[in-house]
């Protein structure tokens, strides 16, 4: 070989060494990658794990009897197999569990608070009625005291009065009888009608349709006395 030839020699010889290592070592990634998928094929496949568990059990039955090969085959082996698989779902359903009773628990909650809600319902209720039934008594006492008012005016004796002095003031006697039990008779019209409308009320309304009923009943006693006053001067004046 010539002198000027001999570096492009040891340039293709060295050349062709690096081919090859780097040959072998494409190879050997390629093998690990062939590797690594028949792996995970039979991982994934049921009766290559069974026949693994069985061989783990086997050995391990022949020792001990301490599932010391079946651990290993499970934690190196058959990671992400059926197993793991079934333990995912035994936790799943753990958890269902869980949930189910928690759930039993709350609506229990719900329930007891429903019972405590109609109890205290009920006995609203029933203190309404009690204290409407008392109002109600007391307000019926009242109206009858009107109406008793009412009916206790004697229109005979102003009538007698009127006779015995003179036409005239008979004529006034029962023009101011007419016009006061007028005022009584709607006075009273606007009691019950007080005491209707108290009925259909709350309890709010309650003691405010009871002032207006007092104030009603007030009138109606000084309308009265008014009347009967009038009614006797009159007559006086008559005479």
């Amino acid at each position: 070989v010539a002198g000027g030839s001999f570096c492009g020699a040891w340039a293709s010889v060295l050349s062709a060494r690096l081919s090859c290592v780097l040959s072998l070592f494409f190879l050997l990634f390629n093998m690990l990658s062939v590797l690594q998928f028949v792996s995970d094929t039979l991982i994934m496949s049921e009766a290559w794990s069974a026949q693994w568990l069985s061989m783990a059990k086997s050995f391990d039955d022949s020792m001990l009897g301490l599932p010391v090969v079946q651990t290993l085959v499970k934690a190196f082996l058959l990671r992400g197999t059926a197993d793991t698989l079934r333990a995912q779902i035994a936790v799943a359903k753990n958890r269902d569990k869980g949930l189910e009773l928690k759930r039993e628990e709350l609506q229990g909650k719900i329930e007891a608070l429903k019972g405590r809600i109609a109890h205290h319902k009920a006995e609203a209720e029933t203190l309404k009625g009690s204290a409407g039934s008392t109002t109600g008594g007391a307000i019926q006492k009242r109206v009858s005291d009107t109406s008793g008012l009412a009916e206790g005016i004697d229109v005979e004796a102003l009538a007698a009065l009127g006779d015995a002095f003179g036409g005239e003031a008979t004529a006034q006697a029962k023009a101011l009888e007419a016009a006061t039990k007028e005022e009584l008779e709607q006075l009273y019209a606007k009691i019950v009608e007080a005491v209707t409308s108290l009925r259909n009320q709350s309890a709010n309304a309650m003691e405010q349709a009871q002032q207006e009923m007092e104030k009603n009943l007030a009138l109606a006693q000084a309308a009265a006395t008014e009347g009967l006053s009038s009614a006797e001067a009159a007559a006086r004046e008559a005479a």
